[in-house]
């Protein structure tokens, strides 16, 4: 009896103490910091440090080097439809987090790099192995050479106008690694 006691009052200073932690309040972060020895406190910032205020989409084409005025780009789709257990048990969620991940270092940390740089980044080889492994998986890769992407930005639902996507990296065209 004494052991379940211990044990409930324990769970209810973990749930009380995981709910003061949330608040952003100085004197109860510092206060959460000395009971909180062993860092078993969940933090949990939704959308932080900086939430992405833009939708990201990549785009490919499958084609031939002689066809480089070819401009007909089919979507790359690596978010998933949701599902109604999602809210419990979502594992593509980290493969679309990764994607835009590489996405966000491609545009934000390779500025200063040069294109050689770029194309030697590891960011820049996951996400071009990735892309070749969709058209292979899609079959888009018929009769083709090679292929190229570009990925943009828009401002997702909350963008009511007509604007175009803005195209904020363009890959350089790559041959084909896998085999048929």
């Amino acid at each position: 009896m004494f052991f379940e006691i211990c044990f409930d009052s324990l769970l209810v200073l973990l749930c009380i103490g995981t709910v003061l932690v949330q608040f952003h309040d100085r004197q109860i972060a510092s206060f959460s910091k000395k009971i909180d020895l062993f860092s078993i406190l969940p933090y949990w910032t939704f959308f932080a440090p900086n939430p992405i205020a833009n939708d990201y989409r990549i785009f490919l084409m499958s084609r031939n080097m002689d066809e480089l005025d070819l401009e007909e780009w089919d979507e790359l789709i690596f978010i998933s439809e949701r599902k109604w257990f999602h809210f419990l048990w979502n594992p593509n969620k980290r493969k679309s987090k990764a994607i835009i991940d590489i996405i966000q270092y491609l545009t934000v940390y390779t500025k200063d790099l040069s294109s050689n740089q770029i194309l030697l980044s590891i960011g820049y080889l996951n996400l071009s192995q990735f892309v070749e492994n969709y058209i292979f998986e899609h079959q888009l890769q018929a009769h083709k050479e090679g292929f190229q992407y570009i990925i943009t930005t828009d401002e997702g639902y909350a963008s009511q106008s007509d604007q175009k996507p803005q195209v904020i990296f363009r890959s350089a065209f790559h041959h084909y690694s896998l085999t048929e």
